[in-house]
């Protein structure tokens, strides 16, 4: 979900997006001769790439299906575990005891409470306001695909991340706050989530409608599935973009679960398992270089050519939340030793594909804003379109063509690991995110090849894998 412009987008040299710091700003109402607000449009002597016509990942009747299957999947799934330690085979089995689909969905979808709402609510809250308070650098994001207008943004997450972790802390520490109160409404939390997902997806799709705003189809489910237009904001202030919003601060709130889980396990048991612990530290590493990195987030396809609807709202505020932590769930539920070997054998099995998801993503930005420093030590080895774009085609992205896509597949799946278990939940977020990439990896192959024609049918032969050198 979080690539950013690979080869075939960001592979091409266009220059680095510029960067402007809070006091400089008022000094930047033109840039290159183009007036530049909260949001700007580019120089329309520049060109912008079209990516706006992508494949999208289902059509009508699928998006109807994935509006209420995907909610069902993720309770079905934190009912596993909360009634079953994550067992599929006794929660089927249960099922089949005990047919009776009024008590069953009433067990699956608790309805919210008090606690819920002011845990979920309470959070959203918190996180806005520390993204307007919070000082962060003011950058300037890349053109969008169907307008070529770019926007403003704060580039705080960082800082906001490590005070939110801080305070958590302490107040754990404290006795202020008590974990338990998340693990026991976990249910209700994420039903919650849901109703504020579905509530945001409605408002996002009034707002595009009566302002005539963003790029519609016209198609009422699409078009809410999808969303109305690319980067809505609020009165135009620029810490007011929901998008960018909603995408970084739902990385911090899964880290919150798994320190609510670990810390109540410590309580529980005196110490903490360590597969709880490898768990925790993988996820915070992948939270933390998520922040470090916030404004390559800007170069991704959510930002530059996706709008925002359900599925990237309901996807940040519930499935992001509360799907990837249910390793840390898991953990919490079935609280096994883990020997030391496996422990490091796991350990580094995640490190590796951190540093080739890091390493490739840092070769592509770099070539987009140094194209002639040399990556691994050699001049980088480029293919060259007619009119002048050129295809990266060294490093790992020499390689195979979606090495970063390789190296986040890696991480997700090295989360569940420590679990030592078949069952599927801990893996959830690897599945999901296998069929995503593969679908992307798929769609960006046939829109580089309408795009580059011939170019891409060298670059192909070039680097002839997708993902898995001599394998796919």
């Amino acid at each position: 979900k979080r690539q950013g412009i690979n080869a075939e987008y960001g592979g091409s040299y266009t220059g680095h997006p510029m960067k402007t710091s809070p006091r400089n700003r008022k000094d930047t109402s033109k840039i290159n001769g183009v007036r530049s607000t909260n949001r700007q449009t580019v120089d329309e002597n520049k060109p912008v790439k079209d990516i706006s016509e992508i494949d999208r990942l289902v059509g009508t009747t699928g998006a109807l299906l994935f509006l209420w299957l995907l909610p069902v999947v993720l309770q079905f799934m934190w009912w596993l575990c909360d009634e079953f330690q994550c067992s599929e085979l006794k929660g089927i089995q249960y099922i089949i005891d005990h047919p009776h689909i009024p008590a069953l969905l009433k067990t699956l979808f608790p309805l919210p409470n008090y606690e819920s709402i002011v845990i979920f609510i309470g959070w959203i809250v918190v996180q806005w306001i520390l993204h307007v308070i919070v000082p962060g650098e003011i950058f300037l994001g890349y053109p969008i695909s169907y307008d070529g207008s770019r926007s403003y943004y704060k580039l705080n997450g960082l800082r906001c991340f490590m005070l939110t972790v801080v305070t958590f802390a302490v107040s754990v520490l404290t006795g202020i706050f008590d974990p338990y109160i998340i693990i026991k409404n976990f249910g209700p939390i994420i039903v919650t989530a849901n109703i504020v997902a579905y509530g945001l997806s409605l408002f996002l799709y009034l707002k595009g409608a009566i302002f005539k705003q963003g790029n519609p189809s016209g198609n009422f489910i699409i078009d809410f599935f999808y969303g109305y237009e690319p980067n809505p904001r609020i009165f135009g202030y620029i810490s007011s973009d929901i998008k960018f919003f909603i995408e970084g601060r739902a990385l911090s709130c899964w880290v919150m679960m798994d320190l609510s889980f670990a810390t109540h396990q410590f309580t529980e048991l005196g110490y903490v398992t360590k597969p709880m612990f490898l768990v925790s530290l993988l996820h915070f590493i992948y939270v933390f270089h998520y922040y470090w990195n916030e404004s390559n987030v800007l170069s991704t396809l959510d930002f530059i050519a996706e709008n925002l609807g359900w599925m990237l709202g309901w996807g940040n505020l519930v499935w992001v939340d509360f799907c990837f932590c249910l390793p840390g769930f898991f953990t919490y539920k079935n609280p096994a030793d883990l020997s030391w070997p496996l422990f490091f054998i796991f350990l580094a099995f995640g490190l590796f594909g951190y540093m080739l998801f890091a390493q490739s993503n840092l070769q592509k930005h770099q070539f987009k804003s140094f194209p002639e420093k040399h990556i691994w030590g050699k001049p980088p080895k480029v293919v060259v379109a007619p009119d002048g774009r050129k295809l990266l085609a060294s490093g790992w992205w020499g390689v195979a063509r979606k090495m970063n896509y390789t190296g986040d597949l890696i991480i997700a799946y090295s989360f569940g690991l420590p679990c030592q278990s078949l069952s599927l939940i801990p893996f959830a977020y690897g599945i999901y995110l296998t069929i995503l990439l593969l679908h992307r990896q798929k769609r960006d192959d046939e829109w580089c090849q309408s795009k580059y024609g011939k170019t891409w049918q060298e670059y192909c032969k070039l680097v002839p894998y997708r993902l898995i050198p001599y394998v796919y």
